[in-house]
């Protein structure tokens, strides 16, 4: 008799573990395993390195989606599920993307005005933009590094709570426009 490759039972075990689980307590202990474990789990759906493409971000931390929120694929999807309508709204989808969507604890502003860009919609001035969420009460996004002393310099930015949630009632169909 052949032996069971060792592999193929932790498989069996696992999934034998989680078949009583909903789905949401599925992701947990699957995110906890991935950090525990020290690996990292390769998306199939083709996504980029900004993030695992599944909507969960990495970390499992204060910035995991919450339950109920819908998983994205593709920052278009985001995009087109949010319905941004002014330059603001569309800067801070795009840092949703990349920080909350993506996991990263940051993000540049070259890099939101680019994958904005990417779906036809780019912004004129992405650090006009980012002020302009920068200067509300309560702030939307907060600027927290900058390399380089011009006016050019990258500088890198995080939403704020208040930021992440104008996104999710973009994403509810909660009077999406995040300016007050």
């Amino acid at each position: 008799m052949a032996q069971e490759d060792p592999e193929i039972h932790a498989m069996g075990t696992i999934a034998g573990a989680l078949v009583d689980l909903d789905s949401e307590a599925q992701a947990r202990v699957l995110d906890w395993a991935a950090r525990r474990f020290n690996v990292s789990i390769p998306s199939g759906g083709g996504a980029s390195s900004r993030g695992r493409g599944d909507g969960r971000n990495d970390g499992g931390g204060p910035d995991h989606n919450p339950p109920g929120d819908v998983e994205f694929q593709d920052f278009v999807d985001l995009y087109d599920s949010a319905g941004p309508r002014t330059d603001a709204d569309r800067a801070l989808v795009g840092g949703y993307w990349f920080q909350i969507v993506g996991g990263n604890s940051d993000f540049q502003a070259q890099e939101v005005n680019t994958a904005l860009k990417d779906v036809g919609n780019g912004v004129g001035n992405i650090t006009q933009a980012l002020d302009q969420l920068q200067s509300r009460t309560p702030a939307l996004v907060r600027q927290v590094a900058k390399s380089g002393r011009s006016r050019q310099a990258r500088k890198k930015y995080k939403l704020t709570t208040a930021g992440t949630a104008a996104v999710r009632r973009m994403l509810a169909g909660q009077d999406g426009e995040a300016e007050s």
